[in-house]
């Protein structure tokens, strides 16, 4: 039996769009694994302005590990407000969750540095 597919959940032309060009814009220079706590963060507390706001403070807490990392949330930070500011949250976070999931992809088919 097929399953039909659930209008809320898919995504537009722009929203896909927007999902490719989010995730081209982290997958070079941010961290995957990084980028997904911060779209767990972004589901659960259902709001773009608290994660926009936690991304704020992300690069100053101390437990950074590295300049490398204070640059991922910086570059998480641009890009969300890039690429998702202005949308209603439920397609906010739909975006950002395929964002994730296509920079999965794209970090598994791109050639290795070496």
């Amino acid at each position: 039996m097929k399953k039909e597919p659930t209008p809320e959940l898919e995504l537009t032309a722009d929203e896909w769009q927007r999902a490719r060009a989010l995730a081209h814009a982290l997958v070079q220079n941010s961290d995957r694994n990084e980028f997904g706590k911060v779209v767990t963060y972004l589901r659960r507390t259902n709001s773009v302005a608290k994660t926009a706001e936690l991304l704020k403070r992300l690069p100053n807490a101390k437990f950074n590990h590295s300049n490398k990392t204070q640059r991922y949330f910086m570059q998480m930070r641009d890009a969300i407000a890039t690429h998702l500011d202005g949308l209603p949250r439920q397609r906010a976070i739909l975006i950002a969750f395929w964002a994730f999931r296509l920079m999965t992809y794209l970090n598994t088919t791109r050639p290795s540095r070496r």
